[in-house]
């Protein structure tokens, strides 16, 4: 009996094995069955991001990523699926027939949606993600890293071509791209603001050495989690930012339910009558932190060219972090009006990760820097970064344009187009400086030269030359030459000796060339002084430092009717020897290298100038030693909602060390930018109904502030005007001895104030079918006790290009 009874146990144990085996198969064949394809244009065959993908007869489902693709293992037993996209019409299809879903396009306008809730509901989701939008941008994250793998494909685009060119150019563009380039790099961060992007391989078709590089945040933002998108150097108002409910409006389009969050999708457009830089398209808020998991943007450019981007975010390490960049920009009718252009770029990240390296040491003075095998990477180097192969297409290209290229030398015209950013254009071994061709001011007239220096082709460790002008109007020859020696083999450090003979205007406040605005002083060249000058520079840069020593020894002499009742003096001539050091400090600024050197983008924080100088004049009897210190700062911030914010302060100080006067050529010129002409020139950092030698003082301040309103009046095709407001201050003094050897000069003691309004872009006119021409327009006036425009106002227009 107990043998029965332990036999049947046995058995109905086997039976419930069995059964449970079975499940577990059946199980197991049926989590892996995985359902995947892509989403298609059935008009184009372009695949269409971001598309939802739900589950028959539910909320539930996946949002294809930025190819269109998607791959997902339904929990549960499902035939068919649900596709759809904004702008197309939605697609039940069974899981069979799954390796491409073409979706066809509606014709609705943005007002017909599939949803239309509450406003109450959009409202709540909205600003729930704007309160996040802090927790989840990267910037306040305590440190990452990452590597960043990026393509970018330029094609044609034909507009209006005969038959035989429309066959020849969709041959080229079957078989190749014009141009493709591919960039693997690391980027590390540390808050507040270090970042540190490393390109480690680069390859750019047509090109052997990488004469620039190619970052896909060269046009996109690396995130969009702050109040404003920078597409193209262009900045957007963010749809999801404070005060979005007097700019954009918003419908959602639809729910999809992942695990335990729902993803809200939004669509967004900007509000009828508002005129501002605008984006429409589509945003994704995933009720996990209510974080920006899926972005679409369009520019709201209506000319001839548009730009699309799309993002798209992982949760990733407890934390939101961009996962896959993308951009199309189309130019219509560049470089032809027949034959436009589209440039699209892709970027993927991986190797996301939040633990500080202890041992990564950023260095501040190259945010972007280049591995020295940047372009010398193989062919199996490149295929582990990566993360599709190239397609036939892509590999023809390098082969095509790589063989057009060195046939035509087109990597020596690049060379000399980019150089020109410089301000100087190669010719063989020697550079053309641009400045030196052609100028005009008061007191030279028409001025021409030529100045040539040699190039890398000659030596990257030195550069010598030398330049000449002449002047119709003054009939005088003014020339000089340097050596220049790069140790390093890096021209952002050099030792030079130089000499020159030329002009300055008297009282010039020279502390750096950025904002020495040379061009303009050169046209205001009225009351000079003529300097023979003999000097010696040393310059670097140290992290966010840039510093440069200097030593000159001048020969001055006035070229104007001037006497100095100085002690003692007896001459018209004075021999000038001085020492100084200036200072740069651009705290976080992010540099872009090209040609050896670093050139300045941009900055978010204050840019700090100093010059500290001594030295010692003599003329005749009269001996002097004096000490000088001139300081300025710069900013420039954007408000959300307000605008754009322009700060630049200057201030100043000379005295001598035995309380002697200083000759005027000494002294400190008010900083006037007025001319004697019915038209005045609208130009910022200086004062616009102020002659540039009004005033002189030993000790002074100026500020001068610009507001730009983000909003247009109107937009039309020929005109987008928008307001701008402006407010310039001095105040000046001179002591007892300066003010009674120089007869004939003020201070502004009292203080000089004046103030502005500009209508910007009040006529534009499209150039190359790619910038905008901008004329701008309006009046200054300065604030004196008695009212009188015809004798303190001034109506101003000025010139300025954007995209």
């Amino acid at each position: 009996m107990i043998l029965i009874t332990f036999a049947t146990q046995t058995v109905a144990l086997k039976r419930i094995l069995l059964v449970l085996l079975t499940l577990l198969c059946c199980k197991y064949s049926y989590a892996q069955q995985q359902i995947r394809g892509t989403v298609a244009d059935a008009e184009t065959s372009q695949p269409l991001p971001f598309a939802t993908i739900k589950h028959e007869g539910s909320s539930e489902g996946i949002i294809t990523d930025i190819n269109g693709r998607f791959s997902f293992t339904p929990n549960r037993d499902i035939k068919r699926i649900t596709v759809s996209y904004i702008g197309y019409k939605p697609a039940i299809v069974a899981i069979n027939q799954r390796d491409t879903i073409f979706l066809e396009p509606l014709s609705t306008t943005f007002n017909e949606v599939i949803i239309r809730p509450p406003y109450d509901k959009i409202k709540r989701i909205v600003n729930r993600a704007i309160d996040s939008k802090s927790q989840h941008n990267p910037d306040q994250y305590d440190w990452y890293s990452c590597h960043i793998y990026y393509k970018m494909k330029v094609d044609m685009l034909p507009a209006q071509v005969t038959d035989s060119q429309e066959a020849n150019l969709k041959r080229f563009s079957d078989a190749s791209h014009l141009i493709l380039s591919e960039t693997y790099s690391k980027r590390y961060y540390k808050r507040p603001q270090k970042t540190q992007d490393i390109v480690l391989a680069s390859r750019f078709s047509g090109l052997k050495k990488s004469l620039f590089t190619s970052l896909v945040t060269d046009v996109l933002p690396f995130h969009v989690y702050g109040s404003y998108i920078t597409l193209n150097e262009v900045d957007y108002l963010h749809p999801i930012a404070p005060g979005w409910q007097s700019r954009y409006e918003f419908d959602i389009v639809d729910e999809l339910t992942s695990g335990n969050d729902t993803i809200y999708i939004l669509k967004y457009k900007q509000k009828k009558g508002k005129s501002f830089n605008a984006l429409r398209g589509t945003v994704y808020i995933n009720t996990n932190g209510y974080a920006i998991s899926h972005m679409i943007a369009y520019n709201a450019d209506t000319a001839s060219r548009q730009l699309k981007m799309e993002q798209i975010y992982q949760h990733t390490g407890g934390k939101w972090f961009p996962k896959e960049l993308n951009y199309e920009l189309w130019f219509k009718k560049f470089p032809d009006p027949n034959v436009g252009m589209t440039m699209n770029g892709h970027s993927i990240i991986d190797s996301v990760s939040f633990i500080e390296d202890k041992s990564f040491k950023f260095d501040k003075a190259h945010s972007l820097k280049l591995d020295k095998r940047i372009d010398e990477r193989t062919a199996d180097e490149w295929e582990t970064m990566r993360f599709d192969s190239l397609n036939e297409k892509e590999k023809n290209t390098y082969k095509v344009i790589d063989s057009i290229a060195k046939e035509n030398n087109l990597e020596g015209l690049i060379n000399v187009t980019a150089k020109a950013a410089t301000g100087r254009i190669p010719v063989g071994p020697v550079d053309i400086e641009l400045k030196r061709l052609l100028a005009y001011n008061t007191y030279e007239g028409t001025r021409l030269g030529l100045g040539l220096y040699t190039n890398e082709k000659v030596s990257k460790y030195y550069s010598v030359g030398g330049w000449f002008g002449y002047g119709f109007k003054d009939k005088v020859m003014k020339y000089g030459g340097s050596a220049r020696v790069f140790p390093t083999g890096v021209r952002e450090h050099w030792i030079e000796a130089a000499y020159q003979k030329t002009y300055q205007n008297t009282g010039n406040i020279n502390i750096h060339p950025e904002l020495d605005r040379n061009g303009l002083r050169n046209w205001l060249l009225a009351r000079v002084d003529e300097i023979h000058e003999l000097s010696g520079t040393l310059h670097g840069r140290l992290g966010y430092w840039e510093t440069e020593l200097q030593t000159r020894r001048q020969l001055l002499t006035p070229r104007y009717d001037y006497v100095f009742n100085g002690e003692n003096n007896n001459g018209v001539s004075y021999t000038h020897r001085e020492a100084a050091i200036n200072l740069r400090y651009a705290y976080a600024e992010k540099r872009t290298p090209l040609f050896d050197t670093y050139l300045p983008l941009e900055s978010k924080y204050p840019i700090l100038y100093l010059r500290l100088s001594g030295g010692n004049i003599t003329s005749g009897l009269y001996n002097t030693n004096y000490t000088k210190a001139l300081a300025s700062a710069t900013f420039r911030v954007r408000i959300n909602r307000l605008g754009h914010e322009h700060f630049r302060v200057y201030a100043g100080i000379v005295q001598t060390m035995d309380n002697k006067s200083l000759p005027r050529s000494f002294l400190m010129a008010g900083n006037g930018f007025r001319i004697d002409s019915r038209i005045q020139l609208d130009a910022w950092g200086g004062f616009l109904t102020l002659l540039p030698f009004t005033y002189f003082s030993d000790k002074f301040v100026s500020l001068h502030y610009k507001h730009d309103f983000d909003r247009s009046f109107y937009e039309h095709k020929y005109s987008k005007p928008y307001l701008s407001l402006a407010h310039n201050m001095l105040y000046g003094s001179l002591n007892k001895e300066n003010l009674l050897a120089n007869t004939g000069i003020t201070s502004p003691t009292n203080g000089y104030h004046e103030s502005g309004i500009m209508l910007n872009q009040l006529l534009r006119f499209e150039y190359l079918n790619i910038a905008y021409i901008n004329l701008n327009a309006g009046v200054y006036y300065h604030w004196a006790p008695t009212f009188d425009f015809g004798k303190h106002g001034r109506f101003v227009v000025g010139v300025s290009a954007n995209l």
